[in-house]
């Protein structure tokens, strides 16, 4: 049942992942790619995005998948998976993987920022719930997810399509600096819920 439940949550972070990155599109071509990758706020020149899409992209099809996505994606998953996890550490994961292939030894990866707190305050964004999400294809679903809607669990976290708004939102959470504390242990100065609209919605209004 621990693996079951693994899995369960794997894949629907690997869903959540995929909208968020892909702004929920069905498929990424090389450019739509290039530009989730600067979405997360990564840093990799043109041929560095070709050669982690090229590799990715078994089919060789020149649009990258769902499937193809989850199926490179989720070894870097981590055992075991946290109630909150952040899709940017999961996915820097998967570029370093590919970038040592390309370089022939473990390399860092870039960000656009130096400024530390706007660093964090982005990737905090980048937070979520494994436990709440509910963004799963019928292909994902499984036993679970079906006896949690019989017991009329509709609550759903139905990430951002437009990058631009994402952007809006690291912009926002930079201003509040370090204070978010986004984990299963709030502290007293931090709010954080689950918003139908938005992937995260963490409320920094009450700084210390």
């Amino acid at each position: 049942k621990v693996a079951k439940n693994h899995r369960r949550k794997r894949n629907k972070t690997l869903e959540t992942s995929w909208n968020l990155f892909a702004s929920k599109a069905e498929t990424l071509n090389k450019s739509q790619f290039k530009e989730g990758v600067q979405w997360l706020g990564v840093n990799l020149t043109n041929e560095e995005s070709n050669f982690v899409f090229d590799r990715m992209n078994t089919s060789k099809s020149g649009l990258l998948t769902l499937k193809e996505f989850k199926n490179d994606v989720k070894d870097d998953i981590p055992v075991p998976l946290a109630s909150v996890v952040n899709i940017r550490d999961i996915l820097i994961r998967t570029f370093q993987r590919h970038l040592e292939a390309f370089h022939g030894k473990p390399v860092p990866i870039r960000g656009f920022t130096t400024d530390q707190n706007q660093h964090d305050d982005a990737k905090e964004m980048l937070q979520i719930h494994t436990d709440d999400t509910d963004t799963m294809t019928n292909e994902a679903q499984d036993l679970d997810d079906l006896e949690d809607k019989q017991r009329g669990k509709k609550q759903s976290t139905q990430p951002k399509t437009n990058h631009s708004n994402a952007n809006a939102n690291t912009n926002a959470n930079a201003s509040a600096n370090a204070n978010t504390n986004v984990n299963t242990n709030t502290n007293t100065n931090t709010n954080t819920n689950i918003n139908t609209n938005t992937k995260v919605n963490t409320d920094v209004s009450k700084k210390s």
